[in-house]
């Protein structure tokens, strides 16, 4: 092994092993998991809601959801997350975890609301 490799195994073991640093990366992964997980599942459930108020037949509920939709799609996530921990979420003592969660689950359910409504856009309803 060259003196570079053995530099770099002795800074890993140095930085993550001896000085415990691998708790906090451990903690981070779970943090990840969660906000990933529950961003999904209530994502999935927002864009279910939003996939029907899409498809009715009421234009104001139609409206309001393709406009939801919309903000929510074309807005990067990062930026949404910013106005919601540092706009809306501000002066509340909400954990930055919730807002992360808010934030995912408003972008992941705007999307799939539309997948939901593509695909159901492309069944034959007559049989």
């Amino acid at each position: 092994m060259t003196a570079i490799g053995e530099a770099f195994i002795a800074s890993l073991y140095r930085n993550l092993i001896a000085g415990d640093a691998y708790l906090v990366v451990l903690r981070g992964v779970g943090v990840t998991l969660l906000i990933s997980v529950c961003g999904l599942f209530f994502g999935t459930i927002l864009g279910a809601i939003l996939c029907a108020l899409r498809m009715s037949k009421i234009a104001p509920l139609s409206l309001s959801a393709r406009i939801a939709i919309g903000a929510f799609r074309g807005t990067p996530v990062l930026l949404l997350l910013m106005l919601l921990f540092y706009v809306l979420f501000a002066r509340s003592s909400a954990p930055a975890e919730l807002v992360a969660i808010t934030g995912f689950t408003l972008n992941t359910g705007a999307h799939i609301a539309e997948i939901m409504r593509g695909a159901l856009g492309g069944l034959d309803w007559r049989q």
